[in-house]
């Protein structure tokens, strides 16, 4: 019996096989041809009046996609032309409005925002709301405006229907949190005193203030925004912001500098009190500055003025890890922290003298200033006084002016030829003066504290007045001081030479960015310069970390050794000999003001 296969397939099969193949490709008799896809035809309103029929009707809406297209790859010059072929082309097709729309796109892509504006508020005058996508022209109104610093952005976007569809809630959410971070604090609160209560839109924003205000340790106002914002609607995304607020673990945001702590007595007693509300509101103004924004948390301890209680406030910033230290404000507490053991974290007070025996990394934006008497050294030899007279308080402070005077009088090649002192509070110089007029030096150099010169300069009036030349005066810088300045009449600080940490009006080179930051934030006028001292010392301790690149203890101390011509509200500091001092430059008294000296 043959097997059914004998490597050959039958022929019946083959044929089969093959009247398959030649069907495959043939159209079989009796069966219609399949009819073409219906052309698509954009809905909406027309720019134009009539109707331009099918044919212009599915050009349209063959343009209106390819410019959609174009605009998602970013090509927003190729949309353009498509959205222009519309209107010249088929104004009177159905949907043709809708080239108005992406137009303004496109425009906004190409930064010509004034036009989009245009093209977009034409779309609204056309659109048909059942129809037409009203809200994402509403929407890209707000973009535009924003973009273009048109002016109403804002008032825009809260102009957004609280329902929206999904993707134009999307947009709109993703531009109120691009907002809301580009927006400076006083602004933001602005914004939600006067802005509707929209339930989505507004949250946005209460969650973003709400992490500035808990990241610089405002925890009670952080806290009224989070339920604020907690009572509308907020999307998800806001809902995780308010909830890490709630427990305390917001990060701070790129750029990471650390944690900034400082300790205040804002329980202490009232004057120490008052001192320590302006040195926190000083620390708030720094952390609110550009680049520092959001870099930086701020903890907080309170000593109650108390100098033991200094140090275990000291001991509790331990645990937020901070990398600098403002404070403490009260002298004993100052001393009593800047001795304590157990720690290095570079300190600042910005109120209290530097202790002696401080530790490396303690510092004082207060006090006697050697740079100053430094300064005035060089002053008097510039003048051509190279023989000189000083009269000076035995007080610690002006013993050491006079030694940093002497040195660096010496190095520019004058000398000293005489030296008289007065015990500190002394009110009668009649016998200094007396001797120095019998010397007849060059010039008299004076270093005295501001509670000596309401008496002094009285009686050094009259010095040399009996003599052909009369003897001039060089003040330390407690002669130039604002104190001394308006409390001494003029014809008593006329002519007198001294030094002065900013020559012209203010404190120093950032003193008017300082006011205006204050004066924004707060809303009211800064009376006092004090909070400045808060300001400068909280951005010299981030200055130190990031010169020294970490927020390490050792880290921040090297960078401040690296501390050289930074320009603060109170000064330009440099870091030297493991001082803090300030840039002095020699002035004129004058009708009670500081005239610099050109040469």
């Amino acid at each position: 019996m043959q097997p059914a296969f004998s490597g050959t397939a039958p022929l019946r099969l083959i044929l089969v096989v093959v009247a398959m193949v030649s069907l495959a490709g043939c159209t079989l008799v009796g069966t219609p041809p399949a009819e073409p896809p219906a052309p698509t035809v954009a809905e909406g309103a027309s720019i134009g009046d009539g109707t331009a029929g099918a044919e212009a009707d599915a050009a349209t809406a063959r343009l209106l996609g390819e410019a959609e297209r174009l605009l998602d790859d970013g090509d927003a010059a190729g949309a353009l032309a498509r959205a222009r072929e519309v209107q010249t082309r088929y104004p009177s097709a159905q949907g043709s409005a809708r080239s108005l729309l992406l137009e303004a796109r496109a425009q906004g892509q190409l930064g010509e925002f004034g036009e989009g504006l245009r093209a977009a508020e034409e779309f609204l005058r056309l659109a048909e709301p059942e129809r037409d996508p009203v809200d994402e022209a509403r929407l890209v109104i707000a973009e535009l405006r924003i973009d273009g610093d048109l002016g109403g952005g804002v008032e825009a976007l809260f102009e957004l229907p609280e329902a929206l569809d999904g993707n134009v809630r999307v947009r709109g959410l993703e531009r109120a949190r691009s907002l809301s971070r580009e927006m400076d604090d006083p602004l933001l609160r602005q914004l939600l005193d006067e802005a509707p209560r929209h339930p989505w839109l507004l949250p946005v924003f209460q969650a973003e203030l709400a992490e500035r205000r808990i990241l610089i340790g405002d925890r009670d106002s952080a806290l009224e925004l989070v339920a604020s914002a907690r009572a509308l609607d907020p999307d998800a995304r806001e809902l995780e912001r308010l909830r890490a607020v709630e427990e305390d673990e917001v990060d701070a945001r790129e750029g990471l500098i650390g944690t900034l702590g400082a300790v205040l007595s804002l329980e202490g007693s009232p004057s120490l009190r008052g001192l320590s509300e302006q040195i926190r509101d000083g620390i708030e103004v720094a952390l609110l500055e550009d680049g520092v924004r959001g870099a930086v948390q701020f903890a907080r301890e309170e000593d109650g003025g108390v100098g033991t209680a200094s140090t275990r406030a000291l001991e509790s910033l331990g645990a937020s890890r901070p990398f600098g230290v403002v404070g403490p404000v009260s002298p004993v507490g100052f001393r009593e922290a800047a001795r304590a053991g157990g720690t290095n974290v570079p300190m600042i007070s910005p109120t209290s003298d530097l202790p002696s025996g401080a530790r490396e990394g303690i510092y004082s934006l207060t006090g006697v200033d050697p740079e100053a008497t430094r300064a005035l050294a060089r002053l008097a030899v510039s003048q051509g006084y190279r023989s000189v007279s000083v009269l000076h308080s035995r007080s610690p402070d002006e013993e050491a002016e006079m030694r940093w005077f002497s040195e660096a009088l010496s190095s520019e090649g004058g000398r000293v030829v005489q030296t008289l002192s007065y015990p500190a509070g002394a009110n009668d110089f009649r016998n200094q003066i007396t001797q120095i007029e019998r010397e007849r030096p060059q010039a008299l150099v004076v270093l005295a504290p501001p509670g000596d010169l309401t008496v002094m300069a009285a009686q050094l009036a009259f010095l040399g007045e009996d003599l052909e030349d009369e003897i001039p005066i060089l003040g330390n810088s407690a002669w130039a001081s604002d104190q001394t300045l308006s409390n001494l009449p003029t014809s008593q600080t006329n002519g007198i030479l001294s030094v002065a940490p900013h020559a012209g009006e203010g404190y120093g080179p950032r003193w008017d960015r300082f006011v205006a930051g204050y004066e924004g934030h707060f809303r009211r006028t800064l009376r006092d310069p004090v909070p400045a001292l808060g300001y400068d010392a909280a951005l010299l301790l981030i200055e130190g970390a990031r010169l020294g690149g970490g927020n390490a203890s050792e880290d921040v101390i090297r960078g401040m050794r690296r501390i050289e011509g930074f320009e603060g509200a109170t000064g330009t500091f440099s870091v030297r000999d493991g001082r803090l001092v300030r840039t002095h430059f020699p002035v004129r008294l004058q009708n009670g003001a500081r005239v610099p000296l050109t040469n």
